[in-house]
């Protein structure tokens, strides 16, 4: 009976970190009810280049069909409240993350699986075996489970460690309304 009780909480303990992995490895955007439109996350950067003047970076705070309203830093540390009308507007552009890798996520699961490998080898040399027990046989028992969970690890760095890039979400002229 102690044997299928110990499965069962085994499986628990698998569900669980399948779970928080997931969590942690797939975010779900927040949306405003005026950004739902621009498809624009509130508090996404954009850099905002208008007709006459130098570019603005600035986070997105919200919109209207007339303009458009940043979140931008000052120099003092504080961030003020721009407001820009669409006329006076050349290009928004968004910071957006550049797309998922599985060549990167293989990398990371490399390095993380073989930090994780070496880290254990390293504390299994420094345990002495003595009379009353070797502690290398712990290290020998939770091993795979230890690799799996470094792999999985660096195959979440991996994935979330795409590059950068700004993507134009609207232009002057164009046809449609910002999205």
């Amino acid at each position: 009976m102690s044997g299928g009780a110990d499965i069962s909480r085994g499986m628990g303990r698998t569900r669980a970190c399948f779970v928080a992995m997931l969590l942690l490895t797939l975010s779900v955007p927040v949306r405003s009810q005026i950004a739902a439109a621009a498809l624009v996350n509130v508090g996404t950067r954009l850099r905002v280049t208008p007709l006459h003047g130098p570019q603005q970076v600035g986070r997105f705070e919200s919109q209207t069909a007339a303009e458009l309203r940043l979140r931008v830093a000052c120099d003092s540390g504080c961030e003020r409240l721009v407001t820009t009308a669409w006329t006076d507007l050349r290009r928004v552009e968004a910071r957006t993350r550049g797309p998922g890798s599985p060549i990167r996520v293989a990398v990371g699961g490399l390095i993380g699986c073989a930090a994780t490998y070496l880290a254990l080898r390293g504390a299994a040399s420094m345990a002495p075996c003595s009379d009353a027990g070797c502690p290398v046989l712990a290290f020998e028992t939770q091993a795979p489970k230890l690799l799996l969970g470094g792999t999985l690890v660096g195959a979440a760095v991996g994935r979330m460690s795409a590059p950068y890039r700004w993507e134009p979400v609207w232009l002057a002229g164009s046809s449609e309304r910002p999205r």
